[in-house]
């Protein structure tokens, strides 16, 4: 399909030791100011109210090459993601085999 994989997360630290322990072969990058959580609108505010923290809500998109939203899962639940399957039924439909 020619999909190109990259995971987000909120600090560098975490996105270095992600690579390393998992071993991973797609790209890291973060977002340590949440910055393009913030763009994307998912920022959950005031996750931490004891502290007025915001954190960004848990994502998963696919885009075309141009961009644009095919597909998205939003949780609010850090711990609840889409499965494999869901991801690749969207992307072939949209994408094609």
């Amino acid at each position: 399909m020619g999909i190109d994989i990259y995971a987000v997360l909120v600090d560098l630290k975490s996105a270095v030791a992600m690579k390393e322990k998992i071993g991973v072969d797609y790209d890291i990058l973060y977002d340590e100011n949440l910055a393009m959580a913030r763009n994307m609108e998912l920022i959950h505010k005031g996750a931490i109210p004891v502290k007025d923290i915001d954190l960004a809500q848990p994502a998963t998109f696919l885009f075309d090459a141009n961009g644009m939203v095919i597909w998205s899962y939003i949780s609010t639940n850090y711990r609840i993601r889409p499965e494999t399957i869901d991801l690749l039924a969207a992307a072939e439909k949209h994408f094609g085999n």
